[in-house]
């Protein structure tokens, strides 16, 4: 059965709205270089739903599938994606910054979650079928690696500092675990001293030295607490272990481009470092701290 005027007009209008999205993410990538890979993922599999959209298109006009638009209102769809070509816009101009971009990003994908874009397709076909799980199955973790990524640092406030804007470690930081304890106190000094020496007008081969010693640092104190969680069985494990691969995953991309002479060692940077590890040892880390202390480590 042929698709009606306005069933075909709102698969069209899905279509472009996913191409817009993509392009919002691309940009996204270009603006935040240290979250380049996150953006660019999301990018692709935005451009992958357009074609699959077309798809569908065709595959409802030969009756492998039915549409069944509901309620869904074209003005409603064409309102979205004209607000995805403001954010262009206004990311084009440099007037948003890192924050801004998730929450925009975390809006939209909670929008496309609530209307059900793809719930309102009847596959008649197994494969018709398997292409709808994998696409409702994505737009569902497009929203929640959003999430992560906003829950991993961007919606912490400013870390309480010392005058200088140094980090403070003090004893209500304290995980209970001496070794783990002396670690963080070293981070926190890193991330001072290499504050101190771009302060200073040191050379980019020193702080080069200072960011990978930190990053090396970094990953081997992720594996220390790794080892406590697993030995005291842990609850929220795998929670924890993906703010240490999102926290690595966005300071290298940083390192790769700084090395590159791409990116600038600048206050958004500095000021992200000391946010993301007084917040993750203050909250993360105390969850394990407290889960210990309440039903201690296995032997």
């Amino acid at each position: 059965m042929p698709l009606k005027q306005n069933q075909e007009s709102i698969l069209d209008l899905y279509q472009t709205q996913e191409l817009r999205m993509a392009e919002l993410y691309t940009a996204f990538a270009r603006r935040f270089s240290m979250d380049r890979e996150f953006w660019q993922r999301m990018a692709r599999e935005e451009r992958l739903h357009a074609r699959i959209v077309s798809s569908l298109k065709t595959a409802a006009a030969k009756g492998v599938l039915l549409f069944d638009p509901g309620r869904v209102d074209t003005h409603d769809i064409a309102a979205m994606t004209a607000r995805i070509e403001t954010l262009m816009h206004q990311g084009a101009q440099e007037v948003m910054d890192r924050v801004m971009a998730l929450s925009h990003a975390m809006e939209i994908e909670s929008s496309l979650v609530e209307s059900g874009v793809f719930t309102q397709f009847k596959a008649l076909t197994d494969k018709a079928r398997e292409v709808l799980r994998r696409l409702n199955n994505e737009s569902l973790d497009h929203a929640a690696w959003v999430r992560r990524v906003l829950d991993s640092d961007a919606t912490f406030p400013d870390a309480p500092l010392q005058a200088g804007g140094h980090l403070i470690w003090t004893e209500s930081l304290s995980v209970n675990d001496s070794r783990l304890d002396d670690q963080h106190r070293l981070l926190f000094a890193l991330i001072n001293d290499l504050a101190d020496l771009r302060l200073s007008g040191a050379p980019r081969e020193t702080l080069l030295k200072v960011v990978q010693r930190m990053i090396a640092f970094s990953d081997a104190h992720f594996g220390s607490e790794d080892d406590v969680m697993i030995a005291s069985d842990f609850p929220r494990f795998d929670a924890h272990r993906l703010e240490h691969q999102l926290f690595l995953g966005q300071i290298r991309r940083f390192l790769n481009d700084y090395s590159a002479g791409r990116e600038q060692l600048s206050d958004e940077i500095l000021a992200f470092l000391k946010r993301w590890w007084f917040h993750h040892t203050a909250q993360s880390d105390r969850q394990y701290a407290l889960w210990i202390l309440e039903h201690g480590r296995q032997a």
